[in-house]
């Protein structure tokens, strides 16, 4: 509602985009534009600047520092439910967009390209591009090398933002477009020979995305899962948290700890350790077995994460996509990361 064309059948109503007033008054003629609610400036202060939001645009320092009493609670109780600071963000992230990626990302030919440039990295990119060359011809991959260098220009905090913009656009292509724009995603991202966790997040995002479009009830019902494998997993996702998020052992520890607080007698004292080399592997696996635990146990675990994520009373750019990763997984849809007031 906030950034994306309508469907097909309703994109040439809208294409115009009248006054909103307008398109309520066509609706229902007795509305008078004094019944708008109002948001009042000076309550809503800088939270929604996109320059201080975490985990989905706009930092110039790549890290912000949220209030951490609040950052938990406060992400928790916003799983879909936007504030008012939310539509104000959207509204201040919309303006900051380059208008090149702003069309794009709004076109269906544009988006699915765009999507292509998003994952593409600075040290691989004129190999990655090659991929492209060879699987859609150099036109398309001209436009692609230009949406890269124009992506170079924002920074990497508007990745998250174009991919989510781009979704409705990308959801009207044929499925098997879309399975084919997947397995070239996947090759991109595995032309280094390896997985990093912020492209494992890109890639996660977009498939559980583009699967829940085609198939929305698919694997994600109720507690098809033990208990037991629920558990582990949860306890192995945040020790991939804690350990991704924090600069030493120590605080790794003490971030690990305080998620686990959450869980009280339910794990029973479990730990992790996990490898760097087994961390995409075990992350993804975790994933697949937690999107299955009752709607509950999602929005707990969500917490958890937050409260592991925000024990040093930080949270980078990093963290704010692995957040969103975990909560796209769990069907948790999560309105951006603003930084609290004070």
């Amino acid at each position: 509602m906030l950034f994306a064309g309508g469907t097909s059948s309703m994109t040439s109503l809208l294409s115009t985009h009248p006054p909103l007033s307008e398109r309520i008054k066509a609706l229902d003629p007795s509305f008078d534009e004094g019944d708008y609610p109002v948001v009042v400036a000076d309550q809503v202060g800088d939270t929604a600047a996109p320059e201080h939001a975490a985990g989905f645009a706009g930092s110039t320092s790549n890290t912000v520092e949220p209030s951490r009493a609040s950052l938990p609670d406060q992400i928790s109780a916003s799983i879909g439910q936007p504030s008012p600071e939310h539509v104000m963000f959207a509204q201040q992230l919309r303006r900051s967009i380059p208008a090149l990626l702003y069309d794009a990302a709004h076109s269906s030919p544009g988006a699915y390209l765009l999507t292509l440039a998003l994952v593409i990295d600075e040290p691989h990119a004129d190999r990655q591009i090659d991929i492209v060359e060879g699987q859609l011809g150099k036109v398309r991959a001209a436009k692609v090398r230009s949406y890269f260098h124009e992506l170079q220009k924002v920074g990497v905090e508007y990745r998250l933002p174009l991919l989510e913009v781009s979704f409705p656009a990308l959801k009207n292509r044929p499925a098997q477009k879309l399975e084919f724009l997947l397995n070239l995603v996947r090759r991109l991202i595995e032309a280094d020979g390896e997985i990093d966790l912020r492209e494992y997040c890109y890639f996660r995002i977009l498939s559980d995305q583009l699967e829940q479009a085609a198939a929305p009830s698919a694997g994600r019902s109720g507690n098809r899962v033990s208990k037991s494998a629920a558990r582990k997993a949860a306890v192995d996702l945040l020790r991939i948290v804690a350990d991704q998020g924090h600069e030493d052992d120590v605080a790794a520890d003490a971030a690990f700890a305080a998620g686990v607080e959450l869980f009280g007698k339910w794990v029973k004292g479990d730990s992790a350790t996990i490898t760097p080399a087994k961390t995409v592997e075990r992350l993804d696996e975790a994933l697949d077995i937690l999107r299955k635990i009752n709607s509950a146990g999602r929005q707990s675990l969500i917490k958890a994460v937050t409260v592991t994520v925000s024990h040093d009373g930080k949270l980078s750019v990093a963290e704010g996509e692995l957040l969103r990763a975990i909560s796209t997984s769990l069907d948790c849809p999560l309105p951006p990361i603003l930084q609290s007031a004070g």
